[in-house]
């Protein structure tokens, strides 16, 4: 699986403050979509001051993987059929675009997810959708970097501290019952392996938020000591 990064800087005044939102599994025109949901989730994108927005993907619904393969079998020995389908995948996707066009600019990236189209050219339906929002595609699974630095009163940034802030993000495979599970996959298979202060997974749709705190050694001042590092 290939592991793509990606590198957000975002300026903010001094004592300034920035929401990141996380969002996905929208499948929009899907039996499953509910359009109120993403009616709340878009007015409070639009209220929160210094809103950005990251994707874990599924944000269409389109072939999930095992269909995928077995049209692709026979669209692969048809051209104009697998052109003229695409063309009717780009007008959905202009569709979802045209309903994610709030946060453009906004968005730092976008996973992928299972249900992808998979265009004649190579790319997928995804790549198309992160051209429509001036976003960064973030593939399967990804490392972003968000790096937050103070502006002057003309926007740009000046000198002083900063903060970087790494996230592993991925739109996650399988699902438990429970969201103690979906947790536990992380904080067995990816956090271990992957330094980061954030990690994302999408697919099961749970929301829940748990702390791995860590113990490191500083060596700042006249003598080495413990300190604390909670990653999310």
């Amino acid at each position: 699986e290939i592991m793509y990064f990606a590198e957000k800087r975002i300026g903010m005044k001094k004592n300034g403050k920035a929401t990141l939102f996380v969002f996905g599994d929208m499948q929009l025109g899907s039996p499953g979509y509910k359009k109120e949901m993403f009616n709340a989730f878009k007015e409070d994108f639009l209220s929160t001051p210094n809103a950005y927005a990251l994707g874990l993907g599924d944000y269409g619904d389109f072939l999930r993987p095992t269909m995928r393969n077995r049209i692709g079998e026979v669209l692969y020995q048809d051209d104009d059929a697998r052109i003229q389908l695409d063309d009717i995948v780009r007008d959905k996707i202009d569709k979802i675009g045209n309903e994610l066009s709030f946060m453009k600019g906004k968005i730092v990236g976008l996973n992928s997810g299972h249900h992808e189209w998979d265009f004649k050219d190579g790319t997928n339906s995804t790549q198309y959708l992160c051209r429509k929002l001036n976003s960064v595609y973030l593939g399967w699974s990804s490392y972003t970097v968000l790096k937050i630095s103070s502006n002057d009163n003309t926007g740009r940034a000046c000198g002083g501290s900063g903060v970087a802030i790494k996230i592993y993000s991925t739109h996650g495979d399988g699902g438990s019952c429970y969201n103690s599970g979906d947790l536990a996959q992380l904080e067995k298979k990816i956090a271990p392996y992957w330094v980061a202060d954030l990690y994302f997974r999408g697919h099961s749709s749970h929301g829940e938020l748990a702390p791995l705190e860590l113990n490191d050694v500083t060596i700042k001042g006249d003598k080495p000591r413990l300190i604390k590092k909670t990653r999310w």
